[in-house]
């Protein structure tokens, strides 16, 4: 009797020791990465370091999926106000990054205004558009393009001369954002919706 009260015992600590570890496992799944918080605004970045579990399929409009990616997941409230008030004021946006010489994940700080890609007139007539290029706080030669048309961004940043797209990738009803480089887009060298 005292020898199946031991086996339980060990059975009930092990489980609890195996949930545990399946408990932090989902945390990490959604992690938050990187986020700016800045007067109005927020924006945050999680990781999804399981993308296998998320499906993608092989295309998502025009854009095949990448040889090489890092998947996120963007939460704001009020994405379209937030990078409106970018537009009309500048600041400063924060992105989550691949440092391949490190070879770790890390976060960009880039200064932003305006692109002056719509007149003043056009940026009127359709507020949710939004376009901003600007640089790296740390290094001026580190640059972003920034597009947002309403309902996703397309992101492109040049560092250290390589070119990295962050893209749209639709799955279901939700949007996700890849990563990559330029490079690794199966050849492409355009992103289109």
């Amino acid at each position: 009797m005292r020898n199946r009260n031991l086996c339980y015992l060990l059975l009930g600590v092990s489980l609890l020791v195996c949930c545990s570890f399946f408990a932090i496992g989902q945390e990490k799944t959604k992690a938050l990465y990187c986020s700016e918080k800045s007067g109005n605004y927020s924006i945050q970045w999680n990781w999804i370091d399981k993308p296998q579990s998320i499906k993608f399929p092989a295309k998502s409009g025009n854009l095949k999926l990448p040889k090489k990616y890092i998947v996120f997941e963007v939460v704001s409230s009020n994405l379209n106000s937030n990078l409106t008030l970018l537009r009309k004021n500048g600041g400063t946006i924060t992105l989550p990054f691949i440092d391949s010489a490190r070879g770790v994940l890390d976060c960009l700080t880039f200064k932003v205004v305006n692109s002056g890609t719509l007149s003043k007139e056009l940026n009127d007539k359709y507020p949710e558009i939004v376009s901003l290029k600007g640089f790296d706080v740390k290094n001026k030669y580190n640059t972003v393009r920034f597009d947002y048309d309403g309902t996703s961004m397309n992101i492109s940043v040049i560092c250290n001369g390589i070119n990295y797209l962050y893209a749209p990738y639709k799955v279901k009803n939700k949007v996700y954002y890849l990563l990559f480089k330029k490079t690794d887009n199966n050849g492409s060298s355009r992103l289109t919706r």
